[in-house]
Parts: C-alpha cells; sequence; structure tokens
C-alpha cells in the first residue's frame, strides 16, 4: 500500500493551490506505486521537492531524503514528475511531498496453493485483424490494455511521454484537418449556389470548378482528420486499431511489467 504526507511550504492561492497539487499528486499515485514495485523496494520513504512553473511543469524536481538510498527508484520518480502537468491554480507553489511506501504482504489461507500473479500481461493475436495491427496486449483477464497505460505501468517517463505527445499531434492533425475539410466545404457549397443561380447561357467553368474543387478537399482532409482522430483515440483504447509502439518494444515493456508485477 502506499502512503504519502503532503506539505506546500508556499502558495501563490493558499485556498486552492493544496487541493490543485494534491489532485493530481492522487493521479500519479499509481505510477508512483509502480516505481517502487519496478525496483523490487517493499518499504522505503522518501521527499520529494519541486516547484511548479508557469506552464504546470514540476520545476528542478530533487530527492533531499530517501531511505534506503535506491539509485533506481529515485530516477523512476524524478523521470515520472519531469513529465507531470499540474493545474493553473497550482502554478507558482514551491511543494514539499514525502512518500511512504509498504508492500501489502501476501496472506494465503493455510493449504492454499499458490497461483500465478493477476498482474500478467501477454501479447495475442488479433482475430479478423484486416488492414489494423494484427496483435493486442492483454492482461489476466483478456482486457486489453492500451499503449499508453503499458508504459506507465513499467513507469517509463520517456516512453510515456512520446506515447503522449503522439496523441497530442494526432489531435493537432484532426483539428486542422478538419478546418480545411470545413472550408472545403464552404468553397464547395458557394460553388453550388453559385452555378445555380448563374443564366443557363453563360459558361460554368468557374462554379464548376469552385464545386469539384471545394468537393474534393472536403473529401480528403475530412479522411485524413476521421484518420487522425481514430489514431489520436488510439493511444488510450484497450483494443487499439494501430499501435504507437512497435511490437518488439511492447514485448519488452510486458515483460518488464511481468517481472515488476506485485
Amino acid at each position: 500500500m502506499l502512503s504519502h504526507a503532503f506539505t506546500l511550504v508556499s502558495l501563490v492561492v493558499i485556498s486552492s493551490s493544496a487541493d490543485s497539487v494534491q489532485r493530481t499528486m492522487r493521479e500519479e499515485n499509481e505510477s508512483i506505486r509502480r516505481c517502487f514495485e519496478l525496483n523490487q523496494v517493499d518499504s522505503g520513504f522518501l521527499e520529494l521537492r519541486f516547484t511548479i512553473d508557469d506552464d504546470g511543469r514540476a520545476k528542478d524536481p530533487s530527492i533531499v531524503a530517501q531511505t534506503p538510498e535506491h539509485e533506481g527508484l529515485s530516477r523512476c520518480i524524478l523521470e515520472l514528475f519531469a513529465r507531470v502537468r499540474f493545474e493553473a491554480e497550482a502554478r507558482g507553489a514551491d511543494v514539499a511531498y514525502p512518500i511512504r511506501y509498504q508492500a501489502a504482504p501476501d496472506v494465503a489461507p493455510a493449504g492454499a496453493v499458490s497461483t500465478p500473479t493477476h498482474s500478467k500481461l501477454s501479447i495475442v493475436a488479433r482475430e479478423g485483424s484486416w488492414f489494423m495491427d494484427p496483435w493486442l496486449v492483454v492482461d489476466h483477464e483478456s482486457q486489453g490494455v492500451s499503449d499508453l497505460d503499458l508504459a506507465r505501468r513499467v513507469a517509463d517517463g520517456a516512453i510515456t511521454e512520446r506515447v503522449e505527445d503522439t496523441r497530442t499531434r494526432y489531435v493537432i492533425f484532426t483539428v486542422a484537418s478538419g478546418a480545411a475539410a470545413i472550408a472545403g466545404l464552404a468553397v464547395g457549397t458557394y460553388g453550388t449556389l453559385r452555378f445555380l443561380e448563374e443564366e443557363p447561357t453563360r459558361g460554368r467553368g468557374e462554379e464548376v470548378g469552385l464545386l469539384v474543387g471545394g468537393g474534393i478537399v472536403a473529401l480528403v482532409t475530412g479522411a485524413l482528420a476521421s484518420y487522425c482522430l481514430v489514431r489520436a483515440l488510439d493511444v488510450d483504447a484497450k483494443e487499439p486499431a494501430w499501435h504507437v509502439l512497435e511490437r518488439a518494444e511492447a514485448e519488452r515493456l510486458v515483460e518488464r511489467a511481468n517481472h515488476s508485477g506485485p
């Protein structure tokens, strides 16, 4: 189990900053726990300090106390908080965050036969994949595991940030392509109205050009927007159509997750 005390050294707005930082830290509890488990630390204490900058980032996070000292655990925690983003209310706060960890003992009834851990992940073939990636990551209940969740399970800050950045880029492409599709639709509609309003004796070349050109732009960019939206949603999808992670990379993460699982 993970227990932690929480102290704010100085705040910009005392009434809102404490609750804001606490909310964000609670969201990261699972990743913090993974850091301890990944480094096989059954119990320990550390105090993390950082300042939240104007972008909501933990500026210069450092560990000022740690028992027992563990380089791998320190690196995992610091990489984790290098990517955390805090809410606007927390900006400017100096934070001291002591973390205490004690692994819950596995207590089995007398005579019980031990069973494999329930955290085991595996890679399976997707049925009827068609044009999608032919593999999925699943847990012991055959429930899909997203690329983002897989990266977070092993508390790999670099891979997690890369996956999140990929999602952000696809969201931006979706918005840009959607805007282009709307513009193309508007041009096509304008060409259609011009076509209908002109006298039959006049040439229709300009109007046809607007209608056809606008329609093609709307069709192509609309399809691109749909594709980018699917890719953005795939990052969090339990059964993504297309993975952000390469299969070999996913296999390495699955092995790490299984090795460090509870």
